[in-house]
C-alpha cells in the first residue's frame, strides 16, 4: 500500500536511494540458528521427512494481518526450495514444505526472519491441553434432557395441558417423566457446581458456585413438590436449560484460557541449543542436556541464560 502511494504520486524513486529501503530495520542475528545443522536437535521439530521434502511447523509470533499471510503463502517465489507454505492465522504458524537439497532448514529460517517473520522454536510445543471429556458429557446429558423435557412441557407452553380429563392424566405423566430425566442431569451435570458451593461453605470461601447451587436446589424442590403434589408442571425445563448453558459457558471459558495460554511446559522458555565455546575458540551448538559443569557457555545480548552458571565475561 505505501509503495502503491509513492508510486502514484510520482516518489517511487525513493526506493533507488537505497537497495535494501523498505526493510525492517530490526537487528536480525543469523547465527542464532546456526543450531539447526545439528540433525540431532532439528529432528525435535520435524514433521515428516523423505528422500525429497521436508515439514516443518513453525511458530511465527510476527503474523498479523492478511498480508503476511499472503507473503508466507508465497514464500516459494523468494527461493525455489521451499515447495508450500500453509498459514494459520489464529495459531500464528505456519506448515512448511521444503527440499533440503535446496534450501536447509537454517537458511529457511534466516529467510524467515530477512522478511520480518523470524521463527521462534520452543520445546514442549506439542504439548496438547487435555480434553475434558467429562464436561462434555455433562453437556450431552444436560442439553439431551433439556430438549426431551421442553418436548414433553409443549403442551403446558400452549394451556392444553389441563383442558380435558385425559390431558390432566398426560400432565401427571410427564410430570413424573421430567422428575425422573431431570435426577441424572441434577446429580451428574450439576454435580461440580453442587460440591463446590459445599466446600466453600465448609471452609467458610464465599464463591460464585454458591449461588448457583442455591438456584438450583430451589428450582429441583420447588418443581418436585409441584409434581409430586399435583400442584403444576414445575420448572425442570428451566433448571435443565440452566445447566446446559452453564457448562456450555464453561466450556467455552476452558476454550478461551487454553488460546491465551502457553502451548507448552516450562522447557517453553527456554532456548533449544546452546552455544558452547570449544577450546580452538569456535562456537558449536549443543543441546542443553549436554551442557555439563565447566562448560563455556556464550549467550548474546538479549538472550537467555539456560542454565546456573557464573559470568565470567562481559564483552
Amino acid at each position: 500500500m505505501v509503495f502503491n502511494l509513492l508510486r502514484d504520486n510520482g516518489l517511487d524513486g525513493f526506493y533507488d536511494l537505497d537497495q535494501t529501503a523498505g526493510q525492517s530495520q530490526q537487528r536480525i542475528r543469523l547465527e542464532d540458528y546456526s543450531w539447526l545443522e545439528d540433525q540431532q536437535l532439528l529432528r525435535d521439530f520435524i514433521d515428516f521427512e523423505d528422500d525429497e521434502f521436508c515439514r516443518m511447523r513453525l511458530d511465527l509470533p510476527n503474523i498479523h494481518c492478511s498480508a503476511c499471510i499472503w507473503l508466507l503463502e508465497n514464500l516459494h517465489q523468494l527461493n525455489e526450495g521451499v515447495r508450500s507454505v500453509q498459514v494459520n492465522f489464529a495459531q500464528k504458524t505456519a506448515n512448511v514444505l521444503f527440499r533440503p537439497s535446496q534450501i536447509s532448514a537454517r537458511q529457511l529460517a534466516e529467510l524467515l526472519s530477512k522478511i520480518g517473520y523470524p521463527p521462534r522454536f520452543r520445546q514442549g510445543r506439542d504439548l496438547k491441553p487435555a480434553v475434558n471429556r467429562r464436561l462434555i458429557y455433562q453437556i450431552g446429558l444436560a442439553g439431551f434432557v433439556f430438549g426431551n423435557i421442553m418436548l414433553f412441557s409443549f403442551p403446558e407452553y400452549l394451556g392444553l395441558s389441563s383442558a380435558t380429563e385425559e390431558g390432566t392424566s398426560f400432565q401427571l405423566l410427564f410430570g413424573y417423566l421430567n422428575l425422573i430425566l431431570i435426577l441424572p442431569v441434577l446429580l451428574f451435570s450439576g454435580r461440580d457446581y453442587l460440591m463446590a458451593a459445599y466446600r466453600g461453605i465448609r471452609y467458610g470461601v464465599h464463591t460464585v458456585d454458591i449461588p448457583i447451587a442455591l438456584g438450583i436446589i430451589a428450582l429441583f424442590l420447588r418443581s418436585a413438590y409441584e409434581v409430586l403434589w399435583s400442584v403444576g408442571p414445575g420448572y425442570f425445563d428451566s433448571l435443565a436449560g440452566l445447566l446446559f448453558f452453564l457448562l456450555v459457558g464453561k466450556w467455552f471459558q476452558a476454550k478461551t484460557f487454553a488460546r491465551l495460554s502457553f502451548d507448552g511446559d516450562y522447557r517453553s522458555y527456554f532456548p533449544v541449543a546452546a552455544r558452547k565455546l570449544m577450546k580452538d575458540g569456535q562456537l558449536l551448538p549443543i543441546a542443553l542436556s549436554k551442557v555439563r559443569p565447566g562448560d563455556i557457555l556464550a549467550v548474546q545480548p538479549g538472550g537467555l541464560i539456560p542454565v546456573d552458571g557464573l559470568l565470567d565475561s562481559a564483552t
